[in-house]
This record gives C-alpha cells, sequence and structure tokens, in this order.
C-alpha cells in the first residue's frame, strides 16, 4: 500500500519525478509512493491497479511540468492516463499537493478539462530547480508540508502493522526507519521497531545485546504511553521468558498479574501471536482467553 501516488507525463516530467522519488523515497521510504516505473509490471491491469493504489493513497502530487495543461488539450479524444488518475483523485476526495517543476506556471481554469479544475482550488507547490540549493529547500519544504498531512502517519502505522502480522519484519524496520524522527520517538513505531527486530523469535534467543536494545526500545514506548497494552505485555512476557528464566529481576520488573486482566485488542493480539514465548507465559498472561487464543 504507498501513501503518496505520483502522477506525471512520462514524455515530459520523467526526468524531474525520477529526482523527486529519490528524494521522497528517502525520507518516507519506497513502499510509501507509488511510482509507476517501479510499481506497474508486464502483464498489470493498470487501470485496476491504480484504482487500487489510488484508493490506498493518503496524498496524491500531481507534477505539473511546462507542457502539462497543454497536453491535456492535445490528448482530447484519446484515453489520457493523467486525467484518469486526477479525476480518480477528485472522485476519492484525495488529498492532493500539484507540484510545478521545471519553471512550470500555474496554469488557468481555461486549460484544464472541467472534472478536474477544483484542483486550482488547492496550493500549489513550487520545486525550485534552479540550483541545488533551492531545490534542496524546496524539496524540505514539501517534505515538512507531508509529514503533517492528516492520516499519513496513521496510514504509515496502518502499514507497518500489516508488515509485522505478515512477519515481513525487514519491511516493517526499513519502514519504520524512513519516518521523521519526531515520528520515530512515538509511542507505537518505538514498539513496533522492537516488534521488527525481535523477528518473531523469543526473548531468550536474543543476544544479550540485542534483548537490552530491543526492551530499551519497549520501556520508551511505555514511558510515553503507559496505558498502552501491549507495551506492558511485551515487558511481562520478557520478564517471565527471559528474568524469571534465569533467576534474574529487571530493574523495572512488569508482573503477569499487573497487565494480565486488561483485553488486547486485535491488532496486538496479531502483533503477539508472531512472537517465540512459553507455554507458561501465555498462561500466565491468559493470551489463550476465547477473547483471542494464543496458543
Amino acid at each position: 500500500m504507498a501513501l503518496l501516488f505520483l502522477s506525471y507525463r512520462v514524455a515530459t516530467a520523467a526526468p524531474h519525478v525520477g529526482r523527486l522519488y529519490d528524494r521522497l523515497a528517502a525520507q518516507f521510504g519506497e513502499a510509501a509512493i507509488f511510482y509507476d516505473r517501479g510499481c506497474l509490471h508486464p502483464g498489470d491491469l493498470w487501470r485496476e491497479r491504480l484504482q487500487r493504489e489510488m484508493c490506498d493513497a493518503v496524498a496524491v502530487l500531481p507534477i505539473v511540468d511546462p507542457k502539462w495543461a497543454s497536453s491535456f488539450a492535445e490528448r482530447r479524444g484519446t484515453e489520457d492516463m493523467v486525467l484518469f488518475e486526477l479525476e480518480m483523485a477528485v472522485h476519492f476526495q484525495k488529498t492532493v499537493m500539484p507540484l510545478c517543476v521545471g519553471g512550470a506556471a500555474i496554469p488557468g481554469p481555461e486549460e484544464l478539462p472541467s472534472t478536474v479544475r477544483c484542483i486550482l482550488e488547492r496550493q500549489f507547490c513550487v520545486i525550485d530547480g534552479t540550483s541545488p540549493a533551492t531545490y534542496a529547500a524546496s524539496v524540505a519544504t514539501l517534505i515538512s508540508t507531508l509529514e503533517s498531512t492528516d492520516g499519513l502517519l496513521a496510514a504509515v502505522e496502518s502499514h507497518v502493522v500489516d508488515l509485522l502480522v505478515a512477519r515481513n519484519y525487514a519491511a516493517a524496520e526499513r519502514l519504520l526507519l524512513s519516518q521523521p524522527d519526531a515520528a520515530r520517538e512515538r509511542a507505537s513505531f518505538l514498539a513496533y521497531l522492537a516488534l521488527s527486530r525481535l523477528g518473531g523469535r523469543s526473548f531468550n534467543a536474543l543476544h544479550p545485546n540485542e534483548r537490552e536494545h530491543i526492551e530499551a526500545l519497549v520501556r520508551r514506548s511505555r514511558a510515553a504511553a503507559p496505558s498502552w497494552e501491549l507495551t506492558g505485555f511485551l515487558l511481562a512476557i520478557m520478564e517471565i521468558d527471559y528474568y524469571d528464566l534465569h533467576g534474574l529481576v529487571s530493574a523495572d520488573p512488569v508482573s503477569a498479574s499487573a497487565v494480565r486482566t486488561a483485553l488486547l485488542d486485535a491488532p496486538s493480539r496479531s502483533l503477539l501471536a508472531g512472537m517465540r514465548m512459553s507455554r507458561r507465559a501465555v498462561q500466565k498472561l491468559h493470551l489463550d482467553s476465547p477473547s483471542g487464543s494464543m496458543a
């Protein structure tokens, strides 16, 4: 599921898009961006694929190059993929951020088909490529805007959870590490990073340095959101399956009795189901209860 959808004319905007994609992918991760050059493959039903990606996207970025506006009149009466994408964005009521590149001007309403003229009501972002410094500053402004877009972090989090439930731990870690520093300090992101690095293993199977690093992530997550049940369960599992097993006690123990009466939601249970833990931990924490068996 891509979060950002790049819409552009291949014939006139490809160089601009390739450069911009590299910057956005470095910030948000490749998986977060739909870029047809890397995402569409021979044999794909492109209309269905575009519709699916557009439906999932949080924001659509039309790349407005100097010939973008005139291209609609030139393609009138023919199949126009860019117009198809923009009409879908309007239909799905997506956040649209038009980007002017290559010195392009904001088009007038008479230059656009009537079905997509509402895009002109959106604030355009100018990507100034006159020098490396102005380009970097323009892209930094765009990234800052995207990071504050409603739903972007929530969509990233949902995607990370899907990857963890599917046990694609490497992809989940890459996506988490590609997020801005502020996002990576969110309680949920810290916990999910710990789970991605745990990689479905038991706490007892970890090298001590790995365990300490993962435990530190979970404790930072719990400090940021003390009432979140998932981190309480993770620390209690560690207490049972590592510290108790070796006759040790952690500096800040979380007992089974402190968390076992809490009810985890379905996503949290699915995340714990991917871990290796002892039968003793499952029973002590009531994770094999009818509300969602972990056995």
